[in-house]
Parts: C-alpha cells; structure tokens; sequence
C-alpha cells in the first residue's frame, strides 16, 4: 500500500521488480525534476511493452505476500472508527493511498454479509486496485514524455530508451545498456546509444486572442483556447 505521490515521484513504483539487485542502478532517475540534474547530465527510462500485464501481476503478488492482511490491518486500527462515525477521508493523507480506498466496501462489510456478497466486493477491490494502478503508470509516462520529450525546459537532460520485454534477458537488455550510459556520462562521452526524442511541442502564447464564429466571442490564450474548442465538441455530441 503505497500513497499516489504527485507527478515527480519516482516511475518505479509502479513497475515490477526483476527480483535481481538492479535496482541499485540508477535507471529511472528520469522523473527528478530537473533542477537536480545539470543539463548534459544523461538518464534512462524504463519502456515496457508489456506493463499492464505486468501491473495485474504485481496486484496478484502484492495479495500472494499479505496485502489483505495489512488491509485489514490499517482498517481496524485507524479507519473503523471513523467509519463508524461517517467521518473517513480518502482524499487526503495516507488514507488516499493507492490499494486502500479501493477495498472500502469489502473492509467495511466483511464478516457482515453473505460470504459470496463478500468475495464479490474483494474481487470488485482488486479489480479497482489493477484499474488506478495502470491509471497511475499511464499518468507517469504522461508526464514523464511532456516534461522531458514534448516540452522539456533548459535543464531536462536526455532520455534513453531500455528495452525491458523480456526479462530473461535482464542483464543484458537492461542492466548492461544503463550502466554503459552512465559509465559514459561519467567519463565525459556521448552514450553509443542516441536518446529518446519526440516532436516538441509549440510554446503556448497565454496572450493570443482566439476568435469563436460561433459564439462570437474572443479567447484569449492558446491554451483557453484549446479548452474551449473541446468544451464544445462535448457539447455537441451530448446534444445528437
């Protein structure tokens, strides 16, 4: 049970472990914020083609090793009370955890109900509990691709790509390649592999007047712009 940390948290925690003891080399330093790397300074990205199917599996290895347990747990120490007093708070602190929230109703009516009422709202929570985590890895990678790739600012350094689909092959796809990266970082040389780019964005002029035919209106700004033009379309699909 971890908290949803906002979007400069490290990307590995939504990642499995190879179970090796890689996780010493610095692979995913790609979500610090910028100010703590010099601009040269390289960094590499974990881009597995098979994360969602590796998300469900750590959600059925967090069960396998005592996740309900803990929940249970939490529950009955800090969260029943409160319950009881229709007073809990899943929108602030270590209670809007990603893994908690997600078991409430199963928490709360355990040993109360039917047992097949029960086991339908565990597996309603676990199913939840794989949905937001997949929800969270995809809004790192967001994040990750506009703070570095579409609109990086003069400090983002450099991404590289690791091919990380086969974990057989670990050392060799993985391992090796970040610490080849680094090494060349360290001795002041170019890593033989080129990083990661993708088109950049345009920079958003917050003064340039839109006008709308439709609603006879001006907006100002690119982005209130692009805001009202989505507004819009929703509106007209709602309306057919």
């Amino acid at each position: 049970m971890r908290p949803a940390l906002p979007g400069g948290s490290k990307m590995t925690r939504a990642l499995p472990s190879s179970g090796t003891s890689t996780a010493a080399v610095p692979l995913c330093s790609d979500c610090l914020p910028a100010p703590c790397w010099p601009p040269s300074q390289p960094s590499s990205r974990w881009l597995p083609s098979v994360l969602e199917e590796r998300l469900d599996a750590r959600v059925d290895a967090m069960l396998a090793a005592g996740l309900l347990e803990e929940l249970r747990d939490f529950h009955r120490r800090y969260n029943e009370e409160k319950v009881a007093e229709s007073c809990q708070d899943y929108q602030h602190g270590i209670f809007q955890s990603i893994g908690f929230k997600e078991f409430h109703e199963f928490l709360i009516t355990e040993g109360k109900c039917p047992e097949e009422e029960s086991k339908q709202l565990l597996n309603k929570g676990i199913e939840a509990l794989k949905l937001v985590t997949k929800q969270y890895a995809r809004r790192q990678n967001k994040w990750v691709k506009n703070r570095f790739l579409r609109r990086p600012g003069p400090n983002a350094p450099p991404v590289y790509g690791l091919e990380v689909t086969d974990l057989s092959r670990w050392e060799e796809k993985v391992l090796e390649p970040a610490i080849q990266i680094v090494d060349s970082f360290l001795q002041g040389q170019q890593p033989a592999v080129e990083p990661i780019t993708m088109e950049r964005e345009l920079e958003e002029n917050k003064r340039r007047g839109h006008e709308c035919a439709v609603c006879n209106r001006i907006i100002i700004g690119d982005r209130e712009w692009k805001g009202h033009i989505l507004q819009r379309m929703r509106t007209s699909e709602r309306k057919q």
